[in-house]
């Protein structure tokens, strides 16, 4: 009976610490044992590089705010400004008014950024320049 009562009190604490990272299966196209980014660790990766994905598209992020999407296909530059979240979340207001949030994700030895539809963006190198400086 005292095991019963011990293996009900762990699995009320495993089941009531998973339910914060329950929130993580609601990000749309995250997958099972991938992990968030968190704030600090955008910051690291992120602040003022270029992150390269691998259809082509290409996001910088200033480390004051500045935030360039250059899309792959057209070169069409968007610049707005960006802050980052908890649960690995980036959001950008550009200056025509749209906005977006993105998650970024570790899936192994990879990074992954999450569109909003769930899309998946393969990362394929972050250099520490601005779109059109050499790196």
């Amino acid at each position: 009976m005292a095991y019963a009562r011990l293996y009900l009190s762990f699995l009320f604490i495993f089941l009531a610490s998973t339910l914060s990272a329950g929130e993580l299966y609601r990000i749309p196209g995250i997958y099972p044992g991938e992990a968030v980014l968190t704030v600090d660790g955008m910051e690291v990766k992120l602040w003022n590089k270029t992150v390269h994905f691998k259809n082509g598209n290409q996001i910088y992020f200033g480390r004051n705010g500045e935030y360039i999407f250059i899309d792959g296909e057209t070169g069409t530059a968007q610049k707005g400004t960006y802050e980052f979240f908890r649960n690995g979340r980036a959001c950008a207001k550009f200056h025509n008014g749209r906005a977006r949030c993105d998650h970024f994700v570790r899936s192994g030895p990879n990074m992954i950024m999450l569109i909003g539809s769930g899309e998946r963006w393969f990362i394929q190198v972050i250099q520490s320049a601005k779109p059109g400086e050499e790196y």
